[in-house]
Parts: C-alpha cells; sequence; structure tokens
C-alpha cells in the first residue's frame, strides 16, 4: 500500500466520523461551545462593540456547528444586550453555520428553530461565501483538520504515517520552522489544514473584520521541556470515539501569521464577562464557573472527582485551552 502521511490518514477518519455521527459526537467528547454558554456570551459581547458602530446587515460566521448551541446562546447574549440598551444589533445579524456534515448541518438547524440563522453545507477549507462576514468564528475546528507529525534527528527532520496498520517514518523535505526548537524525537504538529484555514479567512472577512479561533495545543515551544518525551508525544494526538484529534502548534501558527494573537481561553472569557471563572468538566460539559457557582455545585464538583479545595476557588488547573484573534 505504501506510506500513508498521518494527514490524509487525518483527513478520511474525520470526514468520516462527522458524516455519520451528527449531534451524537457529545457522546464521545466535551466542548466548551457545548457548555454552559459563557464562551457564547463573551464573544457576543465582543461582537455587539464593534457591531453597534456599523450600519445595515451584520454577518457573522460559525465554522463547524455542533449542535447548534453555542450559535443559539450568541444570539439570546445579543437580545439581551439590545433589550437592556434598546439597540438593534441582534435584529441585524445573520448567523451562517458551515459545515461539510449535513447531518451536524441538519441537527443544528432544529436546534435553532425560530432563530435568523442561514446554513451552508460545505468544507471550511473550501468555502466561498460570496459576500464577506463581520465575524468568523471556529471552535476545536483546527485540532480536527489535517496535520502532519514530525520529528527533529539530528539535522534532518522525518514525518509520521503508516505502512499498512503499522506506524512509519519517513523524512521530511518541507518547511516547519521552529521544530529545532524541540527536543530532538519530540513531535511537532505542523497543522496544515489549520494553516490553509486561516489564509482563507482572508476571503471570508470583511475588511475592518476578524476572526477567533479557539482550541486546544501549545503556545510555546518551552512547553516541551515540562514533559518526558514519551509523555509528550503520546499527548499531541488522540482518539475521541472513532476521531483523532492533534494538538494546534500555536508556537508554528504564530511564526508563519504574525499578525495572530494568542491568549489562554480562560483569560479572554475572564475579561469579557468581568470576572474570576474556574474550569471545570461537569455533566460531560466542558465549562466556566464564577466563585458563586462553585460555591453552589461544590456537590456535583465533588462527585466529579474535584476536591475540596477547587470548590472553595482556592485551586485551579491549568488549561492548554487558547484563544487566537486574525483581524482583518
Amino acid at each position: 500500500m505504501g506510506f500513508i502521511p498521518f494527514d490524509q490518514y487525518q483527513r478520511e477518519v474525520n470526514e468520516r466520523y462527522y458524516s455519520e455521527k451528527g449531534a451524537k459526537i457529545y457522546d464521545d467528547f466535551a466542548t466548551f461551545a457545548h457548555g454552559n454558554g459563557k464562551l457564547a456570551q463573551s464573544d457576543a459581547r465582543g461582537f455587539y462593540e464593534r457591531a453597534r458602530k456599523l450600519e445595515g446587515e451584520l454577518r457573522v460566521c460559525e465554522f463547524g456547528v455542533g449542535n447548534g448551541f453555542f450559535a443559539r446562546a450568541f444570539l439570546d447574549e445579543l437580545k439581551r444586550i439590545d433589550l437592556g440598551k434598546k439597540t438593534d444589533v441582534s435584529e441585524r445579524t445573520v448567523y451562517s453555520l458551515v459545515d461539510f456534515s449535513e447531518k451536524m448541518i441538519d441537527d443544528a438547524r432544529k436546534n435553532l428553530a425560530g432563530y435568523n440563522v442561514e446554513t451552508v453545507l460545505s468544507d471550511s477549507l473550501e468555502f466561498n461565501p460570496g459576500k464577506k462576514f463581520h465575524y468568523a468564528r471556529a471552535n476545536e475546528l483546527l485540532s480536527d483538520l489535517p496535520s502532519k507529525l514530525l520529528f527533529a534527528k539530528g539535522d534532518e527532520v522525518f514525518e509520521l504515517g503508516f505502512e499498512g496498520e503499522d506506524m512509519a517514518s519517513r523524512r521530511y523535505s518541507g518547511k516547519a520552522e521552529g521544530i529545532h526548537e524541540l527536543p530532538e524525537g519530540y513531535l511537532f504538529p505542523l497543522n496544515i489544514g489549520a494553516m490553509e484555514f486561516i489564509w482563507n479567512l482572508e476571503d471570508v472577512v470583511a475588511p475592518g473584520g476578524y476572526a477567533d479561533i479557539f482550541d486546544y495545543g501549545f503556545r510555546d515551544s518551552g512547553e516541551a521541556f515540562e514533559w518526558e518525551r514519551p509523555a509528550w508525544n503520546d499527548g499531541v494526538s488522540r482518539w475521541y470515539g472513532e476521531q483523532v484529534t492533534v494538538d494546534v502548534n500555536f508556537f508554528h501558527l504564530k511564526k508563519t501569521f504574525p499578525k495572530i494573537t494568542v491568549e489562554p481561553q480562560k483569560e479572554y472569557t475572564e475579561n469579557a464577562l468581568g470576572e474570576k471563572l474556574f474550569q471545570v468538566e461537569l455533566k460531560e460539559r466542558m465549562c466556566y464557573l464564577g466563585r458563586g457557582e462553585l460555591s453552589m455545585l461544590g456537590e456535583e464538583l465533588g462527585e466529579e472527582g474535584y476536591p475540596e479545595e477547587f470548590a472553595s476557588g482556592e485551586f485551579e488547573e491549568e488549561s492548554d485551552f487558547w484563544h487566537a484573534r486574525v483581524s482583518f
């Protein structure tokens, strides 16, 4: 069969998974977009501050629609703000949902009945909107797009793949800026699908608009030095149910796209909502909770395995979720 690069393998697996699974993906993993709505509220508040200064129709695009929960929470927050400020941003906003999976689109459409949304059946890397958007966003999409897994050995670079069912490697002759800043033999994700997605954003987002990307991975090459090589390599790619994801190498993306800014996702959400937040996985949902909510949910958090110190707000878990912004 010959050598199959990891990116080709990942593309084939994930296209099959999302096409068949639909909203049942949440049986396999949790995301913040499907959490308790705080991330959606954060995005809505930022969008409102820009959109209220504009006239006419306002266009928002979400890539990878999930079950529509995020879009609903976003639009609900816009409407809430409008009611308080007596503005009409929510009425002028058209929200587009873009996904290559017809099953995902259908499930999201059912959950958004009565909302001003339009659906577009398209691969995120092939999307051609015609009319550009004021705001685009993607949640845990880049980690699902095809990625190469590279490692350095001396001055040479190799990529992982498969020969039949066995892992294999071959020399890689392409560019991978920054790979030699990782220790030798440590896997270096080259998120080629993510790079293509960001390049294409220029055809999607209008001048003066912006895009928000939320995903997990690493921002600095120094993070690799905190791990033994087997643990680092095992954690860079992983299976959730029947899909395969790869950490987003924000370290490399920043070198490739100097205009990108990257910050912790929790920090972004805290700044937008103006409160201290704690990251939890509760009832199979990834959520941000304030101190008061921690106290109220102490018993449930204990049942999920969180220590008492966490419920009291005295302890925080480290997070590898990041927010990247691209402005145009």
